[in-house]
Parts: C-alpha cells; sequence; structure tokens
C-alpha cells in the first residue's frame, strides 16, 4: 500500500547507493582519523612542490612547462587522498580545500598553505 508512495527510480538509487555509503563509513571507523590518507596526499603534495620549484629554475621554457604540468599532475593526485582524509577526520578539511584550489589558483599562492598543512601530519 505504502510501496507505491516511493517512486520506483528513488528505491533503486538507494539501493544502489548503499556500497557507497558502507564503505565511507567504514573508511570512517578505521581508527586513523585520516592521518595515513593524509600523509599519502602530502607526500604527493610535496612532490609537486619539488617539481614547481625545479620547474622556477629551468631556463629552458619546454622544461618549464614540463614540470609544472608535472607539478599540477601531483597535485591532482594529492586532492583524491586528502578528500577521503577529510571524510576520515574534519581535521584534513583545510587540506582537502586548499589541494581543490590547484585547478582555479597556481601553485604559488598555494605553496605556503599546503607547507603548513602538510606539516600537521609529522
Amino acid at each position: 500500500m505504502y510501496r507505491n508512495f516511493i517512486p520506483r527510480k528513488a528505491r533503486y538509487m538507494s539501493l544502489l547507493s548503499l556500497p557507497l555509503l558502507l564503505g565511507l563509513l567504514l573508511t570512517g571507523c578505521s581508527g586513523t582519523g585520516g592521518d595515513h590518507l593524509a600523509k599519502l596526499a602530502c607526500a604527493h603534495v610535496s612532490r609537486s612542490i619539488a617539481l614547481y620549484q625545479q620547474a622556477e629554475q629551468a631556463t629552458a621554457k619546454a622544461a618549464a612547462y614540463r614540470l609544472r604540468k608535472e607539478a599540477l599532475a601531483e597535485l591532482v593526485a594529492a586532492e583524491a587522498e586528502a578528500g577521503r582524509a577529510a571524510l576520515a577526520s574534519s581535521k584534513w578539511q583545510a587540506l582537502m580545500a586548499t589541494v581543490s584550489e590547484s585547478s582555479r589558483v597556481p601553485e604559488s599562492y598555494l605553496i605556503h598553505a599546503l607547507t603548513r598543512q602538510c606539516h600537521l601530519t609529522t
């Protein structure tokens, strides 16, 4: 009788999202508070900063361009880990927010904040 009250599509969508929700809950209950994931993200961040600094020192435009592109790829890789760390613990939300800005803000503006936020993982 009440079964028809919930549209069929909504019932299927809720069943499809159940594994995702369980995965997020289990990640949050891992006990590490996202520290391990934040360290993984910060490893990418460290590599990105090193590549960016190499790009700044490069004399050839092609080499500088390639190094900046690799630096951005490291930040993109850090974004997924930082997002999972922030899901596990709210103390990593600032790291996630800063890393997620890499697609909109030049890395030179983010280096200081990323360095300070990743310093928390040590």
